[in-house]
């Protein structure tokens, strides 16, 4: 996914498209929670980040472009990939990565 982000070269679909999916922020964690029990808290560079929170994020954010891909165009849905990569889902799939690469991956187990 990161390597097809650098790969491509948007373009603006002028189009404007009604309808946007309603994607539940909160069943989507309710079920990435019940699936990865042992993703917790971690430390980020500033912050205290959440692996649930990421992954969540990531999974909302390539079902709105799976959405584009099917309702509106290519040119939309290639687009936003690009611009939700650029601007959120780049810092997510960071810091899961980071999370999964560290010790802080048992910092739940003391909360």
């Amino acid at each position: 996914m990161i390597k097809i982000y650098h790969e491509i070269e948007p373009v603006f679909d002028d189009v404007v498209y009604k309808n946007e999916p309603n994607l539940d922020y909160n069943k989507i964690r309710t079920v990435v929670a019940t699936n990865f029990p042992d993703l917790g808290y971690y430390n980020s560079e500033d912050s205290l980040g959440d692996a649930i929170d990421d992954l969540s994020d990531i999974i909302r954010d390539l079902m709105e472009i799976k959405w584009r891909f099917q309702k509106t165009s290519e040119k939309d849905a290639i687009w936003n990939f690009c611009f939700k990569m650029h601007n959120h889902t780049i810092n997510h799939i960071n810091g899961l990565i980071s999370y999964i690469d560290s010790d802080d991956i048992y910092l739940h187990e003391y909360e």
